[in-house]
């Protein structure tokens, strides 16, 4: 379960989002150029960036997400890419992050296959 830390931790991501909000602001007019794509999903992403620093239980990082699906990626090294393309490829990422998620969660395959059909 994740619970909420003191309000020491919610002063400290107030305090990050705040310098990286004035960051992103100076970069505001990067339309058009290499840093665009960066500043965008920065500023998309700002509200989610520093919660673990407020929340026990939310990690830092993703490396829980990178170590389940490792053995993915290396399998699909070894066997070299889908055939049907990057739109397959896609497609087959989707499909075991989903399965992986709902495995690391206890629920049920066949329950959450069910709710997309």
């Amino acid at each position: 379960a994740v619970r909420k830390k003191n309000s020491h931790s919610a002063q400290l991501r107030r305090g990050f989002e705040s310098g990286l909000r004035a960051i992103l602001f100076r970069y505001r007019d990067t339309q058009g150029t290499a840093l665009e794509p960066l500043v965008r999903r920065l500023t998309s992403s700002l509200p989610y960036l520093f919660v673990f620093l407020e929340h026990s239980g939310v990690e830092p990082t993703n490396n829980a997400s990178e170590r389940a699906l490792r053995h993915v990626v290396v399998s699909r090294k070894i066997s070299g890419q889908i055939k049907g393309g990057q739109l397959w490829m896609d497609r087959w990422s989707w499909f075991v992050t989903c399965i992986l998620t709902w495995k690391m969660k206890g629920r049920s395959l066949v329950d959450e296959i069910s709710k997309i059909i």
